[in-house]
């Protein structure tokens, strides 16, 4: 990975991705529902697009759907229909699962679905995958064939990598790392007219509405970027600082004989191992049941469920997300667990 920044729009982007190394299929798990405070959020979202967007017997489309659930909720709630894009998962979804008003296509969006006359457009966690972001939103606009159309996107926010040293976030599947700013640019620049960018999810994720219109602007659009580009030229000295800082625990932990689990087998949880390959830590903690019995990439270690915690009895408990820390400490509570509870 060699992250680069444009000085110009203030997006940043993997500049040695090669989309020919990653393979999306069924066996690609980012499932997030598992845990009670992200369902949270996920239904509080659920009733703001409902409220905000009328969606009551409305056409949904949700490009990047994955299992299907956060589409299966907005269209129970709002009684409305809904179709799903997800070239990475079955057509039957996890289980067969399937909502009646909810159709999922194993197949990108593409002009021949404009005939479902969607009133809103959703894609959550898909456009940092995308190595051509404006291509593939002039894609969906021309696609949809219709102007006035609703939209409501959700990424990763960079700044929380820059500015809050969510370091771990930094995987070779995302090659774009969306600003405020680039975001309402590209946006702005694809043919959309943004409604508004906001910070979501402690900071984590960045939203926004916007409306499609006829043709893509002139892309003339002059933006601050001053002090995102601080943020930028001081980030490899703090990235490197906490790289330092948790070798220095790790070995102090593996010294001391503690034993020490990581909470959360995700995309943190899996970096922070490869990056860091400590040797003492034998177990991952993961609510995820697609994930138990399985092993993280690259260093192996075993992911477990929070039950196992029960007998195994860890001193220190690194979590990856800090906006998990008080449902963690509830469930290890529950479990009867006592240990000092770290955030990476």
């Amino acid at each position: 990975m060699r992250l680069a920044f444009c000085r110009g729009c203030g997006h940043v982007f993997n500049s040695e991705f090669d989309a020919g190394v990653l393979e999306y299929n069924s066996e690609y798990e980012n499932a997030l529902h598992y845990s009670a405070h992200f369902r949270d959020y996920e239904n509080a979202l659920v009733d703001e697009l409902i409220r905000r967007y009328e969606l009551r017997n409305r056409t949904v489309v949700e490009i990047g759907c994955g299992d299907g659930e956060f589409l299966e909720t907005l269209c129970r709630r709002g009684g409305n229909r809904g179709f799903g894009f997800d070239p990475s998962h079955a057509p039957d979804g996890y289980g067969g699962r399937r909502d009646g008003n909810v159709v999922i296509s194993r197949e990108y969006y593409g002009s021949k679905h404009a005939a479902l006359h969607a009133d809103l457009i959703c894609s959550r966690h898909t456009l940092e995958h995308i190595a051509e972001p404006r291509q593939f939103l002039t894609s969906i606009r021309q696609s949809t064939g219709r102007s006035g159309v609703a939209v409501f996107f959700e990424v990763p926010n960079a700044l929380y990598t820059l500015r809050d040293g969510g370091i771990w976030d930094l995987i070779y599947e995302h090659c774009s790392y969306f600003t405020p700013t680039s975001l309402e640019r590209v946006f702005s620049e694809s043919g959309y007219v943004p409604l508004g960018v906001a910070e979501a999810y402690g900071g984590q994720f960045l939203t926004i509405h916007a409306s499609m219109t006829e043709e893509a602007c002139d892309g003339n659009n002059e933006m601050d970027v001053t002090e995102l580009a601080a943020e930028v030229d001081t980030f490899t000295a703090k990235y490197h600082s906490k790289i330092d800082e948790w070798k220095r625990r790790l070995a102090e932990y593996e010294k001391k004989r503690c034993k020490v689990v990581v909470w959360g087998a995700g995309a943190k949880g899996t970096t922070f191992l490869n990056v860091l390959q400590p040797s003492a830590i034998e177990y991952v903690v993961d609510v995820n049941e697609r994930k138990q019995g399985n092993y993280t990439p690259g260093t192996g270690q075993r992911i477990v469920a929070p039950q196992f915690l029960t007998d195994y009895r860890p001193e220190i408990v690194i979590v990856m997300n800090p906006v998990y820390v008080e449902e963690i400490r509830r469930i290890a509570g529950e479990l009867g667990v006592e240990a000092e509870f770290l955030c990476a």
